[in-house]
Formats: structure tokens, sequence, C-alpha cells
């Protein structure tokens, strides 16, 4: 006898809900990974615009040379999407790419990009005839049309003696730059350190603050030695200060490029004894490492500038010291500050001071305990000593072998992201 049992009308409800419940917790998850499909599609189409204007850049020089913003290393203009399709350069996108009417459009948003703008900046420490040009491409979309030729700013940042603030008006790579101070002299220009100088792109967000202490050098600063760092002087200027830029805070420990100050002179900065008559001149700021004085030396990646008559240290020089009849110069600051001078042979023999080290935080560099940037990194760095010839003018047009006088810091907005 068979003894077969349907369902009761409470399981088959049971069931019923049960079902409901799984479906209600599934479909959220489905829809999030089809929005999350759409915006993969939509990003994987955006990189192929942007590929493919950096070989438009390639292959049209006078793309780039008819840019009205063009500098001894970077160059900046842009296409529309239109343009660049029209030019043949946007197959890859197939036909979800492109709509009937054949306009270029956003995948997920189907939005026409056809009027976005594609900034190209090329950034490259080579000339332009070398392999290497493109190297340094930076590319984004952008409404404003002819952003690179009619709205690029660029923010310039001279020696106040105080803190200045930066907020960047909209998100995107910035490129930095800055220039160390002079250390101070009594007499002879030549006989100050001369800055050094640091540059490198970084990603700010709108709005994001950052700091730019802009040293003085050490005739501004005199006995006090140059703001931002210069080493105290004892009755003769002191030390010429480091120029850096400061995110996520506003110490030491927030500094993600620095330019070295050069050291100072000593009290006596004529050229005198055949003996000792390089030993008063203060040493360059930095590049890797400040360049030494006379007799002082110069900061490091990880160290101050040390001698018998004192360091310097994270961030000063320093400070000089009188003896034995004489007063020997004062270091500069930096990264880490150069050292004060020494006497060369004899007492009046004053020797010159050490120059700070420069830095340029691209997140591989050994860096002290309580170092605090976490989110900030910079890319295309270059560090350059004072005694270099190839330091940019402040208007970054042409060259010259370090800084002097007070220091000096620029900011541009070299690709701002897609709106």
């Amino acid at each position: 006898m068979n003894n077969k049992k349907g369902f009761t009308l409470v399981e088959i409800i049971a069931v019923i809900v049960i079902l409901i419940v799984v479906t209600l917790m599934a479909v959220p998850a489905i829809l999030k990974m089809v929005k999350q499909n759409k915006k993969v599609s939509s990003e994987s189409k955006t990189a192929i615009i942007l590929k493919q204007a950096k070989q438009y850049a390639r292959d049209h020089e006078e793309f780039l040379y008819n840019s009205s913003t063009k500098y001894i290393r970077h160059i900046c203009n842009s296409i529309t999407v239109h343009d660049l399709y029209a030019a043949g350069y946007l197959k890859e996108l197939g036909s979800d790419g492109v709509d009937d009417s054949g306009h270029v459009i956003d995948p997920d948003t189907k939005e026409i990009l056809d009027d976005k703008n594609i900034i190209v900046y090329i950034y490259s420490n080579d000339p332009y005839d070398s392999n290497d040009k493109y190297i340094g491409t930076y590319v984004s979309l952008f409404d404003t049309p002819n952003w690179c030729n009619s709205q690029q700013v660029v923010y310039e940042f001279n020696y106040t003696g105080e803190e200045q603030t930066f907020e960047p008006p909209v998100s995107g790579y910035y490129l930095l730059q800055v220039w160390g101070a002079q250390g101070g002299y009594q007499t002879n220009p030549r006989a100050g350190g001369r800055g050094g100088y640091a540059e490198g792109v970084v990603h700010l967000d709108k709005e994001e603050t950052a700091y730019v202490y802009v040293g003085g050098s050490g005739n501004s600063g005199g006995t006090e030695g140059g703001f931002n760092g210069g080493g105290k002087g004892v009755g003769y200027k002191g030390g010429g200060g480091g120029t850096d830029v400061r995110v996520e805070g506003n110490t030491l420990y927030h500094r993600i490029i620095v330019a070295g100050g050069g050291g100072s002179s000593s009290r006596t900065d004529t050229d005198g004894w055949v003996i000792s008559w390089p030993a008063y001149r203060g040493g360059a700021g930095g590049g890797l490492n400040g360049v030494a004085g006379g007799t002082g030396v110069g900061g490091t990646q990880t160290a101050p500038g040390c001698n018998d008559n004192g360091c310097g240290g994270f961030g000063y020089g320093g400070a000089a010291v009188e003896s034995c009849g004489g007063v020997d110069g004062s270091g500069g600051g930096g990264w880490y500050g150069g050292s004060t001078g020494i006497h060369w042979l004899l007492c009046w023999e004053d020797g010159g001071a050490g120059g700070g080290s420069g830095f340029a935080y691209d997140g591989t560099n050994e860096v002290p305990e309580g170092y605090a940037v976490q989110n900030h990194v910079l890319t295309k760095t270059l560090l350059l000593s004072g005694i270099s010839p190839d330091i940019p003018t402040h208007d970054d047009r042409r060259k010259m072998t370090g800084n002097l006088g007070d220091g000096f810091a620029r900011i541009t907005l070299v690709a701002p992201e897609t709106d």
C-alpha cells in the first residue's frame, strides 16, 4: 500500500518565502556585479582613448610644437575625442564605443564624449630629439576646451618668511618645483653656497591643503639664519634655508619634496691666503647630498653633516661657532642640514659651512622614524645640487647654476582629473 503524503499549504508558503528572501538577497549583488562590469568597461574604453592620444602625439610632432605652453622639458596640448576619432585612432573602441551617428560614447553612461578634450602633457628631462622624449607623458580627459593653451595656471611662491598654503582648484597631477636659498656671505656673493633644486609630480585632491615653505637666504635672515632651517650665525650672516612642500600635515615629517639651502661663508669671505682661499666658501645645497663647504660637511639622505665644530639636524643647518679668534660658516637647511664650518690650518683661516640635502619622496626612500606621509608619492623626480648648471630658472625657460638669493617654489597643474 502506497502511503504518499503531499506538501502542506504551510510548507509550500514557507518554501516560497525562502525563495523570495534568497532572491531579494541575490538581486543587489547581481546589480552590483552588472554595474561593476559596466564601470570596468567604461574605464577600459577611457584607457584606450588616452593610450591612442599618446600615439597621436608620437605620430604628429607638429601637434606638440604648435602648443603655446612650451618649456625646456615639457609641452602641453589638447585634442578633442572627436578629432582623435576622425583621425582614425579609436578603432579599438569597437561598436559599443561608437553610436549609430558616429559619436564616441561612454559605454556606461551613454554620454557623448566628442567634445571632451584629451590633455597630452609630455614631460621628460631629455631633449625632444631623443628617443626617450615620451617617457613622462600624462594624459587625461577634461571638459574645458583648449585647457592647455588658455587655462593652464602656474602658482608661484616667493620668499615671505612664513608658511604659505596651496589648495588645488581641481583634483589632478601637479608638478612641484622648489629652489633652495643661498647661504649668507659678508661682501663676496661668490662665497655664499647656492641653493639646490628638486622637482616631482604628485596627485593632489581638490581643496586638499599643501603647505609651502620658501627658504630665506642667509643674507635675508642675518645672524638668525635663513628662514626654514638656515643655521644661525655669530655676528655674521647664517646659512640658507631649504624650500619644501608638505602634505597630510604640517611638520618636518610631512615634507614630500625639499631643495637644500646653501651653507654660509666664514667671517672672511674674500680670496686670501693661497693655501686656504677655497676654505671660506659655503657649500651649495643638495641634490641627494649637500655639497661640502670649504671645511663644512653637507647633509645626506640619511644624516646631517657633522664635524668637530658641530652638526646640522633634520631640517636645519648647524649653527656657527666662534673660536680661535674667528667665526666659521653656518650650515644650510634641507632634508638634513649641513654642518658648520671649521678652521682650516691657522686660527685666522675661518671655514665655510656645508649645504643641506634635497629630497623627493618616491615611496622607496629611507625615511626617519616618525615620517608621516602615506598617500602622496612623487613620480618623475629630479634632484640637482647648487653646483649643477642644469637647474631651471624660476620661469622654467632657461638654465642656471644654482639658485642665488632667496628660495622659490612653483606648482603647475599638468593633468587635471577626469570630470
